[in-house]
């Protein structure tokens, strides 16, 4: 089942344009210049603090981020699917429908890459949900005495701390386990001092990693807040996102068991506490995503660090779905029927991968479609590094790939990165979550970028090319007087073209630089 889910994060493994906003933060912390996007600007514009550590080590080893984080995710995800198993197997329970609901799972096996923390922070969210989880079984192994602290509260408070420096969700974590552990000690069935020593064993690091956070950056919370955070419009999206995922995702391969096991009052056994441990994350952490309006990739970024944790408890409810039938029928079909059911929902999962695995929009964007903004935009970098200087600017909307190979400074369009957001707009008329600010025209005006590119739509044809400057309407006017729009080569083999608006008093100079990317071609195509 391990080599399963490896094959299966191989076969869908990738890196988006945000996983590169993080490595251009970890390419200059790496660089001795501190935690900034843009040279000499504190801007606190990335949520996941230790995996920018983890890539800025990778830099100064020599290993590139593009290929470390794809091994290092890939790795989170197996270990997390290997503490399932081993958790499962001490416990005496049959570890098969744990590994195959998740090894089957596209959004598992897809976001062990992408160039972001969702893996480590799956891991770290697992280890702390188990850590809890051990204060339970106490009573449920019939010890009367209260949990005292032992290694497996203390991995779970780690896991907790993990989660925290990993992403802002994982406070929410903390917060949901510290409510559970706390009326566990209030119930005498674990020790103050446990809950004392669990607490502390996170709450402190993690107290003086915000000390610092404030100091270095001078805000309590991070810039994505501020540009993220929509309001209470952006709930229908965020339900609607959710609806989503469980059908991309054929979540009813872990709701089947746990229904079928209400409607026959089967009980988990002495595992019984684990549901409601398991449901005091699940619906708080799903009601903050769909607060936030989800995400805009496919295959459920945002859910699939809750897939272990409620894999377990729908892990042991297959396996008491099993024994209930059993009794009714012979033990091969009641493993039958259970192994069919499984089956139905890994091959529809894997039709899944395949489908995310061609370029498609359906209100998120596809793995595939994924892979081809990074290809498309590389080649973009490597088209404005050799037509520009160091000292040119560029104003973006997709402030990953193309600012981090090119190394100028940016202007986000979408203020993630933005030292200011003063000069930023709301943007309603977009349901894309983190894309609800735009920079208005005031601002490019006043800042002059010698590249506007907005977001970088490349195509096969000349013909074809369109600009999408995403800027504030009302100013087309404005911004004609000084910019030009042009096509530009891409590449040659494949011929691939795309637009952007080059300042007029840069334009000479970078058609003529241009020329540069094709010396066969006399001219730059137009």
């Amino acid at each position: 089942m391990l080599a399963a889910a490896a094959a299966h994060i191989v076969y869908l493994r990738f890196l988006c344009d945000d996983a590169f906003i993080t490595f251009r933060y970890a390419q200059n912390l790496a660089g001795g210049h501190g935690f900034v996007f843009n040279l000499g600007e504190r801007v606190e514009g990335y949520t996941n603090f230790s995996w920018l550590l983890l890539c800025a080590a990778m830099i100064r080893l020599g290993v590139t981020p593009e290929l470390g984080t794809q091994w290092l995710g890939g790795a989170c995800a197996i270990l997390t699917l290997a503490c399932g198993l081993y958790y499962l197997r001490e416990h005496g329970t049959s570890p098969w429908w744990f590994a195959l609901l998740l090894a089957a799972n596209g959004g598992f096996a897809a976001w062990a890459t992408g160039g972001l923390e969702t893996a480590l922070f799956t891991l770290s969210v697992l280890l702390a949900f188990l850590g809890a989880a051990s204060a339970l079984e106490r009573r449920d192994r019939e010890r009367p005495e209260p949990a005292r602290f032992d290694h497996r509260l203390a991995l779970g408070a780690a896991g907790v701390l993990l989660a925290a420096l990993t992403r802002p969700e994982g406070l929410l974590v903390a917060g949901l386990l510290s409510v559970a552990l706390a009326t566990l000690a209030v119930a005498r069935r674990l020790t103050f001092r446990a809950l004392a020593a669990w607490a502390a064993l996170w709450a402190l690091p993690y107290a003086c990693y915000f000390a610092w956070r404030v100091a270095y950056f001078g805000h309590l919370l991070p810039n994505t807040f501020a540009v993220k955070s929509g309001g209470t419009y952006l709930l229908p999206i965020g339900l609607a996102y959710l609806g989503t995922v469980a059908q991309r995702l054929h979540l009813v391969g872990f709701v089947i068991p746990l229904l079928a096991l209400a409607i026959v009052r089967r009980p988990l056994g002495f595992r019984s506490g684990l549901g409601g441990l398991a449901a005091l994350l699940v619906i708080p952490y799903l009601a903050f995503v769909a607060l936030v309006g989800g995400d805009f990739m496919d295959l459920g970024r945002f859910v699939v660090p809750l897939l272990p944790i409620v894999a377990i408890p729908a892990a042991l409810g297959w396996g008491a779905l099993e024994r209930f039938l059993a009794e009714r029928m012979s033990r091969p079909v009641a493993i039958g029927v259970v192994a069919l059911l499984l089956a139905t929902y890994a091959v529809l999962n894997l039709a899944t991968s395949r489908d995310s695995t061609r370029a498609w929009h359906r209100g998120v964007d596809s793995i595939g479609l994924l892979r081809d903004y990074r290809a498309d935009w590389t080649r973009v970098a490597r088209v404005l590094t050799k037509a520009s200087t160091p000292s040119d600017t560029l104003a973006i909307t997709a402030a990953g790939i193309i600012p981090y190979y090119t190394g100028l400074y940016t202007i986000d369009q979408l203020g993630l990165v933005a030292d200011d957001l003063g000069g930023y707009r709301a943007r309603r008329t977009t349901n894309l979550p983190g894309h609800g600010k735009i920079a208005s025209g005031e601002l490019i005006m006043r800042l002059r970028p010698q590249f506007l590119i907005g977001h970088p739509v490349v195509v096969d044809s000349i013909s074809e090319v369109r600009p999408s400057l995403m800027t504030e309407p009302g100013w087309a006017d404005s911004l004609n007087q000084i910019y030009r729009v042009i096509g530009a080569e891409a590449s040659i083999d494949p011929p691939r073209y795309f637009a952007l608006a080059v300042r007029i008093d840069r334009l000479g100079a970078f058609m003529a630089n241009a020329q540069l990317l094709n010396p066969a071609r006399r001219q730059p195509s137009p």
